[in-house]
C-alpha cells in the first residue's frame, strides 16, 4: 500500500539543497532544490479523469483531473534502481458542470513534458507528496493523483519508487 503524506499544507517552509540520490533521506524538507538529477521523459506515467465522455445530468458535476510524473534519477541509474525523486505536473481543474468544460485549460501529458524540457537550471520547487512506502510495482488504493501517476509508471516502465521518495512540482 502506498501512503503519503503532504508536504506544504501542514508545516513552515524547508528550503534544502540535496543531491538527487539523497533526497528520500530529507524528510522535513517541503522544497527542494536537486542537484545531479535527470528526468527520465521515457520512464513518465499519468493518471487523468477526463469528463467529457460522462454523461451528466442537471444539477451533477464531474472534476477534471490531470496528473503526470517523471523520475528524477541520477546519471548512473539504471530502471532496476530505485527512483529517488519525481518531479511532477497536474492539476484539477474543479467541477465542471453541463456545457462549462473549457478544454483549453486542459494539462496533457505532451504539454506537460514540453513544459518540463524547457525548463532550465535546477530542478526546484515544492514538495507535494512523498511515496512513504515502497510501492515494488504493486497498484495500492490511491485518491492521490501524483501517487497514481508513479504507479503508472511503475507499471508500464517495470520501476520501483523509493521509500520516502518526495514528488516535486517543479517552480520556474
Amino acid at each position: 500500500m502506498v501512503v503519503l503524506s503532504c508536504g506544504t499544507r501542514t508545516r513552515p517552509s524547508i528550503d534544502e539543497r540535496v543531491d538527487v540520490k539523497d533526497a528520500p533521506t530529507h524528510l522535513t524538507a517541503t522544497v527542494l532544490t536537486i542537484d545531479g538529477g535527470k528526468i527520465r521523459f521515457d520512464n513518465g506515467g499519468r493518471w487523468e479523469k477526463d469528463c467529457s465522455s460522462v454523461s451528466l445530468s442537471k444539477g451533477q458535476s464531474c472534476t477534471y483531473t490531470y496528473f503526470y510524473a517523471f523520475p528524477l534519477v541520477p546519471a548512473d541509474w539504471t530502471p532496476s534502481d530505485p527512483v529517488p525523486a519525481w518531479v511532477s505536473c497536474g492539476r484539477t481543474l474543479g467541477k465542471s458542470h453541463i456545457g462549462s468544460h473549457d478544454p483549453s485549460k486542459e494539462e496533457t501529458f505532451e504539454k506537460c513534458e514540453a513544459r518540463l524540457r524547457a525548463h532550465t537550471g535546477d530542478v526546484h520547487g515544492p514538495v507535494r507528496v512523498r511515496v512513504e512506502k515502497a510501492t515494488n510495482g504493486r497498484t495500492a488504493d490511491s485518491t492521490a493523483g501524483w501517487v497514481l501517476a508513479i504507479q503508472d509508471a511503475e507499471k508500464r516502465h517495470g520501476l520501483v519508487a523509493a521509500s520516502n521518495s518526495p514528488v516535486i512540482e517543479v517552480v520556474d
